[in-house]
């Protein structure tokens, strides 16, 4: 079946075949630690058998940083209290699966049903100005290589900690709250999108505690994109809760991420950056085609006690804007161990053009970027990029070129995919219009990781 003639459906929308210029090209996302036990550098206890809980009984897969409660009537909260952890919950979220097919996207030929925003609660934080919500799906790379946007609200009033179904509709007229644009959709549709993947995802919902009242989002053309906001309130996130589940046509598992609900924390360094900016000789200026002095980025970590493998990656929302806030994912690797001696995991830099860019390093795999394969199967996408680094690049205005470097460390390792690169031996589009899957790419290891995470950070900064 040729693609021309079909329609691709991607997180619940249609993208026709002249869409996809934009969609497969380049993007970039920021977060924080939702959970943090340690505060220091110096090697970290995983949480003990004693403090973990099982969320598999859950409707709620939360975590953050420190218990809370608060009292809410209607969504507005009655009474503030001085927590620091910020804890989601949703009742249409159970075992940490989303069964109800009122909050996921429909299509037929010619009409899409995006389906209802996902009714949210969390507990009051002290000192917080406003809440914003981004949701995301991180395992579309598998069948896009980009991370999917399915909805992004800010200036959520700081009495307002619970929202209803469908609250993306609710309050689409209203002059302060604002929404961004989801991925592949046009500008003047900012709201809620719902899933629609051709298998079992799994999709992560943030919820930032900010000391703002107001966020004020520019961008060129009026709009609100992730790289705008992020740069934005990368300054202002006061606390960071995040929940995460899955949604599937079949055979759906709990989507949770994380073993314990006490999460530890992993405090990220790098001496190439100097006040969040990345020096020069570690990013490409626009169009640069010489790299044979440019270096990939050395970074380092806390080491974490119980951790039998880290998982890396590096977000690049630079082009969010350009993109309709797809964001891709520039290199990432599996299988980091801890080291033998010391309290820090240490990633040198190398070479760009060096050898040892494309080997394992701390017996680590690297990981493809991107989806190796084009979204016609006819038409294969060069496979060059597999298993190595892309280098940050400046694009356009550099305040808008902001990532995120994050690591989780893992109770388990996880099993390197093959890339399916070669198109004779690929699955033609299946009746959605969905392109065979890639299983090389951060999505394919994010669902291995299920309920394995024992610490996470990140590490966010722009281009010098």
């Amino acid at each position: 079946m040729k693609f021309k003639n079909k329609k691709l459906i991607i997180g619940g929308t249609f993208l026709t075949s002249l869409s996809l210029v934009t969609l497969v090209s380049c993007g970039s996302p920021v977060l924080s630690q939702p959970s943090s036990s340690n505060t220091d550098n110096s090697e970290t206890k995983s949480p003990t058998t004693e403090n973990k809980k099982d969320n598999k009984d859950n409707n709620n897969n939360s975590t953050s940083n420190e218990t809370s409660t608060s009292k809410e009537t209607n969504g507005s909260v009655e009474e503030q209290k001085s927590e620091t952890k910020l804890t989601i919950t949703s009742s249409a979220i159970v075992q940490g699966v989303l069964n109800d097919r009122k909050y996921i996207s429909h299509h037929d030929e010619s009409t899409l049903s995006r389906g209802q925003s996902l009714p949210l609660s969390w507990n009051s934080i002290k000192d917080a100005k406003s809440y914003a919500v981004i949701m995301l799906d991180k395992t579309a790379t598998e069948v896009v290589g980009k991370v999917y946007t399915h909805w992004g609200i800010f200036n959520i009033p700081a009495n307002k900690t619970q929202l209803e179904d469908n609250y993306s509709e609710t309050v689409k007229n209203d002059s302060n709250i604002k929404q961004m644009v989801t991925s592949g959709q046009e500008a003047n549709e900012k709201t809620y999108i719902g899933p629609n993947p051709p298998t079992e995802h799994i999709y992560e919902v943030r919820v930032y505690a900010l000391n703002s009242e107001n966020i004020n989002v520019s961008s060129s053309d009026g709009n609100f994109y992730l790289n705008n906001f992020l740069s934005e309130t990368k300054d202002k996130i006061i606390s960071e809760g995040v929940l995460t589940f899955s949604y599937g046509p079949e055979n759906k598992t709990n989507g949770n991420l994380y073993a314990t609900e006490n999460i530890g924390k992993i405090n990220i360094e790098s001496n190439a950056l100097e006040n969040n900016l990345l020096k020069n000789g570690y990013f490409k200026e626009s169009n640069e085609s010489n790299t044979e002095n440019l270096k990939t980025i050395p970074f380092e970590w806390n080491k974490i006690e119980g951790a039998s493998s880290y998982l890396v990656w590096l977000e690049d929302y630079s082009d969010s804007n350009r993109e309709k806030n797809f964001v891709s994912i520039l290199w990432g690797r599996i299988n980091i161990e801890n080291p033998t001696e010391g309290n820090k995991v240490v990633i040198t830099e190398e070479n760009f053009n060096s050898q040892n860019v494309t080997n394992n390093i701390l017996n680590s795999s690297y990981i493809s970027p991107y989806a190796s394969y084009g979204m016609d199967p006819e038409q294969p996408r060069n496979n060059e990029n597999a298993n190595k680094f892309l280098l940050p690049e400046a694009t356009g205005d550099k305040s808008n070129n902001i990532y995120v470097l994050r690591v989780l460390a893992l109770n388990k390792k996880l099993t390197k995919q093959n890339n399916q690169a070669n198109p004779s031996e690929m699955p033609s589009f299946d009746e959605y219009g969905h392109p065979p899957i890639n299983k090389d790419v951060l999505g394919s290891y994010l669902l291995e990781a299920k309920q394995s995470v024992i610490a996470e950070g990140s590490l966010i900064f722009k281009l010098k």
